[in-house]
């Protein structure tokens, strides 16, 4: 009977030496949670302009900030901030590859005083382009769809000037190739 004892005190011993370690150890070990700030008033947070073109590779989801998009969800991003000087331009933002590495979502925000206005957004994982119609100070926000998208990105952006007037991305594409 002693033996039987022992046996069970064991195992029991070791059962809770295994809870301990994953439910009672696990808030040492676990990370804080991360903080949520609003997208939008990042922006203005950012002071490293990015030269174009440029290859920008990064890695959503190894920051402990989630922001909150301007669709209301939050995401794991990267910002980038970087000046047109052109008043007509075609913007590029492709992937570098034929793969897509997780659920990509892009915004383009154009600087308006105080404020910022969304030019563009789309959950097209290659990329897209954008005719740009006035210069000025522009930000491009790299994401993941929701909190869960988490990932490695290479992309590169780059902006061609176009002479004349653009009226749509099909007309801006010809005048691109074109000039080139």
């Amino acid at each position: 009977i002693d033996m039987r004892i022992k046996i069970k005190s064991k195992k029991l011993l070791s059962l809770l030496l295994c809870f301990t370690m994953l439910f009672g150890a696990g808030s040492v070990m676990a990370s804080a949670e991360p903080s949520v700030v609003d997208m939008k008033e990042s922006l203005k947070a950012l002071t490293e302009t990015t030269t174009l073109p440029a290859n920008l590779k990064g890695a959503v989801g190894d920051e402990d900030i989630l922001y909150r998009n301007p669709n209301g969800y939050d995401v794991y991003a990267d910002l980038y901030k970087f000046e047109v000087t052109a008043s007509h331009a075609m913007l590029t933002v492709s992937t570098k590859n034929d793969i897509y590495y997780f659920d990509m979502y892009y915004w383009l925000f154009k600087e308006n005083g105080d404020a910022f206005d969304i030019v563009y957004s789309t959950d097209n994982d290659y990329g897209f382009l954008y005719c740009v119609e006035e210069a000025g100070t522009y930000y491009l926000a790299v994401a993941g769809w929701r909190d869960y998208s988490v990932g490695d990105y290479d992309i590169s952006v780059s902006l061609t000037e176009v002479t004349g007037e653009i009226y749509d991305v099909e007309e801006a594409l010809l005048a691109v190739t074109e000039t080139t």
